[in-house]
């Protein structure tokens, strides 16, 4: 299974969208032993940030965590004696309570007393010999009328479903439970169109399918051998992937012990830097990501290439549309460039700086073809950021400042070649998205479009 679902993630990634981020919005644990997760693709900025956490007990500590630091539960699953979790931040459940119940007629009960205070039915879920509930007062497809059952079999579960359907429900969620197929329908939701296809493997095949309907898979489930899987249009989301994720809620901020700068490449989440800001690194992380500081990530080092003092790294973020270009050309001498980074953050803070000057030469140190020489002053921080020239083009990735103490000459700094990433991103088979690029803005004009593009690198 895992080989058909890389090959449909890679077919999704050929399309192009503009200030998408991803979401979890459900996950199930699958015949291979795994949580599987199935990822909207949504051009929302209104998409939430997410805590995914498993643990092999019900995760009230964990949700009691995520409630204190502003996430609502947005998915529960079972499997295997591990419950998955997903919280969201910044997305409106209106009040929200979550319960467990050991019986379907308890079950039942409560729902109905939660259903008396305005809550409505949200999210469900069996393990451990209980049903778990979430109810919303805001719940993400409307409050419309709502039922639930449970069906010992496949065709009996189908039929209660037709039922229904020709009275203009659609399925919300549905999942396996203790030997039932539990279904959770809603009559006015936000899914206008939907279809549901059920397998003995898992439907590889009708994802793709529906997704070139333009719906997408909104639930699944399994009960070891059988597949159900519900396929929805969802207001804003235009592709999916799948794939596992773990995110912990970090007691305390990390300590860093160095930082430098990185720009993005890919939106995809592929950002470059020096090989020498991550050098001997523990991890590495990125601040900055559409300006916003407050939010750290955590970043995979996928390339190293020490040779070019270049490195190459990936965070679970769609990074949005890049506005710049790849020059690989030679820059003339006396052409004006500008860098941006975040130099000597401890005494200048985090801001991001620009600073401009001319090509004073084609080679670096010893006529070496790799770097090109300039004037635009780079300082401790700034390594691993983007060297432009005045078309808003990148042509070389700062990287070392002449010591004043050994060279007489002042003004001297160094910047990698763009070319030198661009072979780096073909070999591992990265591309540098397309675009018209910046000749028609006025520098102003491009810094203020490229800043956000430009992050802080943070190591310990």
């Amino acid at each position: 299974m895992k080989k058909f679902l890389t090959l449909l993630f890679l077919s999704f990634n050929l399309v192009v969208y503009s200030q998408q981020q991803t979401r979890v919005v459900d996950r199930i644990y699958d015949t291979n032993g795994e949580f599987l997760s199935v990822w909207h693709i949504c051009e929302n900025n209104n998409v939430a940030d997410q805590i995914i956490k498993n643990t092999n007990s019900f995760p009230e500590d964990v949700i009691k965590l995520g409630w204190d630091s502003g996430y609502r539960i947005s998915d529960l699953s079972y499997g295997s004696g591990y419950w998955s979790l997903v919280m969201d931040k910044g997305k409106d459940f209106g009040k929200q309570r979550w319960f467990t119940r050991s019986s379907t007629e308890d079950l039942k009960n409560t729902i109905q007393e939660g259903w008396d205070e305005g809550f409505r039915i949200q999210d469900i879920s069996y393990g451990d010999g209980v049903f778990a509930i979430v109810m919303s007062e805001v719940p993400p497809h409307g409050t419309g009328g709502q039922t639930w059952f449970t069906r010992s079999t496949v065709d009996n579960f189908t039929e209660t479903v037709d039922e229904y359907w020709e009275e203009g429900y659609r399925i919300i969620e549905v999942t396996h439970a203790d030997g039932f197929w539990f279904a959770f329908m809603q009559k006015g939701s936000n899914f206008s169109s939907q279809s549901w296809r059920g397998r003995s493997e898992f439907p590889i095949d009708a994802i793709q399918d529906q997704f070139n309907e333009n719906r997408l898979l909104t639930s699944i489930t399994t009960d070891g051998s059988y597949w159900i899987g519900i396929f929805s249009e969802v207001n804003g989301c235009y592709s999916q992937r799948f794939g596992e994720v773990e995110l912990n809620i970090p007691d305390d901020k990390p300590s860093f012990i160095g930082s430098g700068t990185g720009f993005a490449i890919n939106s995809n989440g592929y950002i470059a830097t020096n090989y020498h800001v991550i050098d001997g690194a523990n991890s590495v992380y990125v601040r900055g990501v559409n300006g916003d500081f407050e939010k750290t990530y955590k970043a995979k080092v996928i390339v190293e290439d020490q040779r070019n003092d270049l490195a190459l790294l990936k965070i679970e973020k769609w990074l949005g549309e890049i506005p710049y270009k790849l020059n690989k050309s030679t820059i003339a001498l006396a052409n004006s460039v500008y860098a941006l980074g975040y130099p000597l953050t401890s005494i200048l803070g985090s801001d991001i700086k620009f600073t401009d000057g001319k090509i004073g030469a084609t080679t670096g140190f010893n006529n070496d073809p790799t770097y090109y020489q300039h004037s635009a002053p780079i300082q401790p921080g700034n390594s691993g950021g983007p060297l432009f020239n005045e078309s808003g083009d990148l042509i070389a990735i700062n990287t070392l400042r002449v010591d004043q103490e050994v060279v007489i000459t002042e003004g001297i700094f160094f910047s990698v070649k763009a070319r030198y990433l661009a072979n780096l991103m073909e070999d591992k088979n990265i591309s540098f998205p397309k675009s018209r690029g910046l000749s028609f803005y006025s520098v102003p004009k491009q810094v203020n479009l490229i800043k956000k593009f430009v992050y802080l690198v943070e190591i310990n």
